[in-house]
């Protein structure tokens, strides 16, 4: 290799260098935010380390009282259902800075307002109450307008997701069942085989089971989605379970509502793998959600952009 050669592949891996280094820096980890129903507040913790970063929405910020489900939105706001005596409400905020942007919900008024998620600009939300006729998952257009009931579960609901299987699963919590869904139509198909408890959050884990949470006593059971049937506990011994997220580094989260904490899980084995966020003022933690990927600060960006070009420049008099 010539002289010339070798100084512009050493500049050329310094600028591939430069943008990897560039690209990392801007793959930060998402912090974990935390509905705090004991004080009316959203927590936010580090993604990674779990460590206490600051209250993203202040106590009773906009009416929020007892904030349960949340979920950021296509748009990048926050979006939580909060439950007080005179109205429940699916309320918005910012989704940077954490204020309060007003009530997204018209056309149906929630008797409490649980779990929140998004899918193809629609924002389904869990009605609670135990009402026949308006317990199931609700669905909201992008403005905020009631869409009808998606999901009849026949009881309160909770925790919903859409799965790898094309179906749609919502907990039927006072009937202490899964059921299943057409993913389109929101016709019913069939329900799991019954867990005593109160049932309450829903994930699909990498093995493609359903993890649920039962309340008290406080646990995690496993759910053969293909068949319905109940492949026994796979977390137990916790006071109350509440809340439910896949971690950063693919173990399992569940968050104790009586320990105000949020513990970690081997997702394959079901191990205890210690608590990983807790304190702040967490009192209640029953909901939490990773945000977005973060977005890099402007000055980042120049300082990354004026090297990039000093090394263009270099290699461009060479």
């Amino acid at each position: 290799m010539k002289m010339g050669q070798r100084k512009i592949g050493l500049r050329s891996s310094a600028l591939i260098l430069l943008v990897m280094s560039c690209c990392y820096a801007y793959s930060a980890s998402r912090d974990l935010y935390v509905s705090s129903e004991g004080t009316n507040s959203i927590k936010r913790f580090d993604g990674l380390t779990g460590a206490f970063i600051g209250d993203f929405v202040t106590a009773g910020s906009g009416g929020l009282s007892a904030p349960q489900g949340l979920a950021f939105g296509p748009d990048g706001h926050l979006y939580v259902s909060s439950v007080s005596q005179s109205a429940s409400a699916i309320l918005k905020y910012d989704g940077q800075s954490g204020a309060f942007l007003g009530q997204f919900n018209s056309g149906y008024s929630f008797g409490f307002a649980a779990d929140l998620s998004w899918r193809n600009g629609i924002l389904y939300a869990a009605e609670f109450t135990s009402s026949s006729v308006t317990g199931g998952i609700h669905r909201f257009d992008a403005s905020g307008n009631h869409m009808g009931l998606f999901a009849a579960t026949g009881s309160g609901s909770d925790g919903h997701l859409f799965a790898s299987d094309g179906f749609f699963y919502a907990v039927a919590s006072q009937q202490s069942v899964i059921k299943k869904f057409d993913s389109a139509t929101g016709s019913f198909i069939s329900s799991s085989s019954v867990v005593n408890g109160l049932l309450l959050d829903l994930r699909e884990g990498s093995n493609g089971n359903l993890f649920v949470n039962n309340f008290n006593p406080g646990s995690v059971f496993q759910i053969n989605k293909a068949t319905g049937s109940n492949m026994g506990t796979f977390v137990s011994g916790l006071p109350t379970s509440q809340g439910q997220e896949i971690g950063l580094d693919g173990s399992l989260l569940v968050g104790t509502y009586a320990g105000n904490s949020i513990l970690r899980f081997d997702e394959s084995t079901g191990a205890a793998m210690g608590t990983f966020a807790s304190g702040g003022g967490l009192i209640r933690p029953n909901n939490f959600v990773f945000g977005p990927d973060p977005v890099p600060e402007p000055a980042s960006l120049v300082v990354v952009g004026t090297g990039i070009l000093a090394v263009l420049r270099r290699r461009k008099r060479n």
